[in-house]
């Protein structure tokens, strides 16, 4: 993010939408930004408890590598698919059997792909009117609040598995 402060972005964000939106429609978006969970926090497209070194891990927490998930999601649906993906793959690779080139060298592993992303922007739907209201943090449009994420997992060709999708809305 260019000329961003992303940090400042995150900070008080709940409280901004609720007067963005009291301010503008007259409504009261609390149910949309109060409580334990509802807020924005960074949703990690590639977790940290993917790799098993040190370094690998703290790649994992560039911003690059971030996008603005409700915590309800976070630690809810996504974080079970994130487990699930995580021991999908384990168990894959554990079963595999042992290939072994001409030289008796063990052959390279293979390995599931795994893609992450983000679709769309959300939307807050105003009562009592047509309205539809696009969440960006900050007060530009330069950091949008996704509305779904997904996860691909696609396993080898003639592995005898079906590839896997998932997808969440980031809204509840």
């Amino acid at each position: 993010f260019k000329k961003v402060d992303i940090n400042s972005y995150y900070k008080g964000h709940e409280w901004k939408f609720m007067e963005y939106f009291h301010a503008k429609y007259n409504f009261c978006a609390y149910k949309y930004f109060s409580g334990s969970n509802n807020y924005l926090a960074r949703g990690h497209l590639v977790p940290d408890a993917d790799f098993s070194t040190r370094e690998k891990k703290q790649t994992t927490f560039n911003y690059i590598n971030t996008a603005p998930q409700f915590q309800n999601v976070n630690q809810g649906d996504w974080f079970r698919v994130e487990n699930y993906v995580r021991k999908m793959a384990e168990g894959f690779n554990r079963n595999l059997p042992q290939k072994r080139n001409r030289n008796s060298k063990p052959e390279a592993e293979v390995h599931i792909t795994v893609v992450t992303g983000v679709l769309g922007v959300t939307q807050i739907q105003i009562p009592k009117t047509v309205a539809n209201e696009k969440l960006y943090l900050g007060d530009d449009t330069k950091v949008p609040v996704p509305r779904l994420f997904w996860k691909a997992a696609i396993y080898p060709p003639n592995s005898g598995k079906r590839d896997l999708i998932f997808l969440r809305s980031n809204l509840y």
